[in-house]
């Protein structure tokens, strides 16, 4: 599915954001001016037109930028850093997020759709997903589970055919 295009408007308040991050999430000081604010936008996300209008190059210009093998490694750079950032954020997360859901569990007082959305949540992430399990159910006959292996499930057809 293709990605809707920023606004220049969007791609600008993705700048601005990028500004008034955190010194981690913060993007590397790489380059000077409008090089700067073009790989700024490409690092929040725009598209070279979209970097083009945020930074004020005419697009020509950006789309050699954008291909000069310095600027490719700075934004891989960058991107992989990013990446790296918010999976230590959300493993620093985690261990808030299961106290929260033992509380939700825990709480005699919790509206019941919390409690089971909550144990869905633990059940789920401690390896132990919901399953369909599906029969098909003969009269006189014995029950043939569905969750079979593909090759399983040859050989009962088989078997069936064979009667």
């Amino acid at each position: 599915m293709a990605r809707k295009p920023l606004t220049t408007n969007e791609a600008k308040e993705a700048i601005r954001r990028a500004s008034t991050m955190s010194e981690a999430a913060k993007p590397p000081v790489v380059f000077n001016g409008k090089k700067q604010l073009f790989f700024e936008a490409r690092l929040a996300g725009a598209t070279v037109n979209e970097a083009c209008e945020a930074s004020g190059y005419a697009s020509s210009h950006a789309y050699r930028i954008s291909k000069r093998p310095e600027f490719v490694e700075a934004l891989r750079v960058a991107r992989a850093e990013r990446v790296a950032t918010a999976q230590a954020t959300v493993a620093d997360l985690v261990p808030l997020a299961l106290r929260r859901l033992g509380d939700i569990l825990r709480d005699p007082l919790a509206k019941n759709p919390d409690v089971v959305a909550a144990a869905r949540e633990v059940l789920d992430r401690g390896g132990m997903p919901k399953t369909e399990r599906v029969e098909h159910v003969e009269p006189n006959t014995e029950t043939i589970p569905i969750d079979l292996s593909p090759e399983e499930l040859r050989k009962q057809i088989h078997l069936l055919q064979d009667r």
